[in-house]
């Protein structure tokens, strides 16, 4: 359907994949900097065939960043970021992440993530960590006019709670939830 809510040549067009035809594709999140450079070598091969024109290679954890950044270096198309993944928050000092302002400055990251909320880790990194943590992501990203890489696992409503009357464009990478959540994220509602 089109904008105008009434089917048009156009949309019947594109429905149709013609054969032979690659589509042009982003992969918006990928940790290529996890694999063995063989294995990543042969990813890349491989979706490049499939028409993938580019990755973002998100940070997730301080010992991490440089790393993705020199895998996305090596690639074109694509780009990175730095941040702190809830998962490695608890391991992660507060001396690193008071860190990431300067790394960001000194490194120049596409973006500032991924970083989120995830209430499946609230019991060894809890709740309130974990915004404090989200919340210096969101500062970062906003005074570098990045955008953001969220993680949000079954805390949409709060993730859209803190980001409301932020100045912070990005992405949630992996997103479920309902089509109205979707919308929230999309709309000038997740900004009143």
């Amino acid at each position: 359907m089109c904008i105008r809510d009434r089917p048009c040549r156009r949309s019947r067009q594109r429905r149709h994949h013609r054969p032979g035809l690659v589509r042009r594709v982003f992969d918006a999140h990928v940790h290529l900097d996890f694999l063995p450079a063989a294995d990543a070598a042969e990813y890349i091969r491989r979706a490049r065939g499939a028409g993938v024109k580019g990755f973002a290679i998100p940070g997730v954890a301080p010992a991490q960043w440089l790393c993705a950044r020199d895998v996305a270096m090596g690639v074109d198309g694509s780009y990175w970021g730095c941040g702190v993944h809830p998962e490695h928050a608890s391991t992660t000092s507060m001396d690193d992440v008071s860190g990431l302002g300067r790394f960001a400055t000194e490194h120049r990251p596409d973006f500032i993530g991924e970083t989120g909320l995830d209430a499946r880790l609230e019991a060894e990194f809890p709740s309130d960590a974990q915004e404090e943590l989200f919340m210096g992501h969101v500062a970062l990203a906003e005074a570098l006019k990045l955008p953001l890489v969220v993680h949000s696992v079954r805390r949409h409503a709060r993730v859209l709670e803190l980001l409301g009357g932020r100045d912070v464009r990005g992405m949630i990478h992996g997103f479920i939830g309902s089509p109205e959540t979707c919308l929230l994220y999309t709309s000038d509602a997740a900004d009143e």
